[in-house]
């Protein structure tokens, strides 16, 4: 199979920092700062190291090399979509610090640099080195055989049928693929996860599904706490997905995790209940669920307060029911509540 990747490119260049110089500027280097090459091991059980998750070459051929040189040895050549074993992860270039000068001769320092990064790799029982542009570290396999590769905040999907490519923006570096899922006429469905994801925190989720030869996200979730006490203080959206377990048992799992669907903190279970109203088969309900703090405020937007000094905040939970059709999620219904509460501090 030949692929041809040029279109693909712009994907998957390494890092850099170098600054775009604007129409009229005059730029000064004042100082530059080599960087020799530092190596970093590939810690794949390390939950704050970035995911490796079947790493593959993607490249039409990619040269192994001897050294972490392109100018050294070629030892051997991979074809696209070799399985690798990756050992270390290197980087090097440079530093540097520039004066611009603007058209109306205001003047600011810009920090920028460039770098170069390699992989360490065994393949078979040869140690060589490769560099990081030709490499994808996640990638998936679905159920008719297209593959799926993450890296630079897109998933890229090749359809085996059709010998060609579609891209998806996402935003996190850990892929949990989703299999035992219920929903139907689905290729492939996984969640891709950020920590850390928003200023104060919070961790974002979201669910990417293939179906019926289309790529899209399905929903998405995570939660986030701010630090404006004017805006909504905690926010919290769960996905709930239906799960078929032995003797075709389902239930709606948080997140679809089955690995975490024991909370043990209160000794439950991770799941939502089936709502006896709706008339949705078990295996096509999606439900999301989203609960958000807001400090309530005055006309002079100020906190309002109670006799005892306390935050008055409102608390709303809202949980929507979708079916999935197959295609899509239709929305079926939504439950609404509002509580208020006095708390000496808002939800963390």
């Amino acid at each position: 199979m030949k692929i041809t990747f040029s279109t693909l490119l712009i994907f998957f260049v390494s890092l850099s920092t170098v600054f775009a110089q604007q129409p009229g500027e005059r730029i000064e280097l004042i100082s530059e700062e080599k960087i020799p090459l530092q190596w970093e091991e590939i810690k794949s059980n390390d939950p704050n190291f970035p995911q490796i998750l079947n790493p593959v070459t993607f490249s039409d051929y990619t040269k192994v090399y001897a050294l972490p040189d392109t100018t050294s040895e070629v030892l051997f050549g991979l074809q696209y979509d070799s399985p690798v074993e990756l050992m270390r992860q290197g980087s090097l270039g440079r530093k540097i610090v520039e004066k611009v000068t603007r058209t109306d001769s205001t003047t600011y320092i810009h920090y920028g640099g460039d770098y170069f990064r390699w992989y360490e790799i065994i393949y078979g029982n040869t140690k060589g080195y490769v560099v990081e542009s030709d490499i994808v570290t996640q990638s998936l396999t679905g159920k008719n055989n297209d593959r799926f590769y993450i890296k630079n905040n897109q998933v890229l999907k090749y359809s085996v049928s059709k010998q060609r490519f579609d891209t998806l923006p996402v935003w996190g570096i850990f892929v949990q693929e989703i299999e035992i899922h219920s929903l139907k006429h689905v290729n492939m469905l996984f969640r891709i996860t950020s920590e850390g994801a928003f200023c104060g925190g919070g961790r974002s989720d979201q669910f990417v599904i293939d179906a019926n030869d289309s790529l899209f996200t399905l929903t998405t979730g995570g939660y986030v706490n701010t630090e404006d006490i004017a805006d909504e203080h905690y926010y919290k959206d769960i996905v709930y997905l239906p799960l078929q377990f032995f003797r075709g048992k389902i239930l709606l799992v948080e997140n679809g995790d089955v690995g975490s669907i024991f909370d043990q903190s209160t000794g439950t279970l991770n799941v939502h209940p089936f709502p006896a109203k709706l008339n949705i088969p078990k295996q096509d309900l999606v439900v999301r669920k989203t609960m958000t703090e807001k400090v309530l405020l005055d006309a002079k937007q100020k906190p309002l307060l109670d006799k005892q000094g306390n935050y008055r905040t409102r608390v709303t939970h809202k949980t929507e029911f979708y079916r999935w059709t197959g295609r899509r999620m239709v929305l079926v219904d939504t439950v609404l509540t509002k509580t208020y509460l006095s708390t000496s501090t808002p939800m963390q």
